[in-house]
C-alpha cells in the first residue's frame, strides 16, 4: 500500500512532531509502499526529507515528489491529528486497498485515460 499527500509546501510543517518528513517516516515504517507527495516542493526541502529518511534508516526514494493534479479524496477527511492515529488509520485501511486501488482507477480513467484524452481533443477541435 502507498499513501499519497497533496498541497503546496506551506500545506505542511517543516518541522517538528507533524512535520512533512516525520509523517512521511511515520507513514513509511507503517505500509510497504511510497510515499507520494502531489504538489510542489522545494529542492533543499526535499533534500531534508531524504537525509530525514535514511538517518531513520528508510530508503529515502520511497518519499516521491509529484506535480499536481485533481484529487481523487478531496472531499473525504481521514481525521487524524497525531503520527499515531495516522498509523491506526494506515494500518486499518489495509483490508480495504483493493477496493480503494479500484476507486482509484476508475477516477483515473475517468479523467486521465487516453479515451478521456480523445474525447477532450475532439470537443476542443469541435469549438
Amino acid at each position: 500500500m502507498s499513501v499519497v499527500t497533496s498541497g503546496t509546501q506551506i500545506k505542511f510543517a517543516r518541522t517538528g512532531e507533524l512535520s512533512l518528513q516525520a509523517i512521511a517516516c511515520t507513514v513509511l515504517r507503517s505500509v510497504g509502499g511510497q510515499f507520494f507527495h502531489i504538489g510542489p516542493l522545494d529542492a533543499d526541502w526535499l533534500a531534508e526529507i531524504h537525509a530525514h529518511l535514511a538517518a531513520n534508516g528508510i530508503t529515502p526514494q520511497r518519499f516521491a515528489p509529484l506535480v499536481a493534479v485533481d484529487s481523487l479524496y478531496a472531499n473525504k477527511s481521514l481525521g487524524w491529528t497525531t503520527p499515531a492515529q495516522l498509523s491506526g488509520l494506515l494500518q486499518g485501511l489495509a483490508p480495504a486497498h483493493a477496493q480503494l486501488s479500484q476507486e482509484a482507477r476508475g477516477f483515473y480513467n475517468a479523467r486521465f485515460s487516453r479515451q478521456e484524452l480523445l474525447r477532450v481533443l475532439a470537443q476542443l477541435c469541435e469549438a
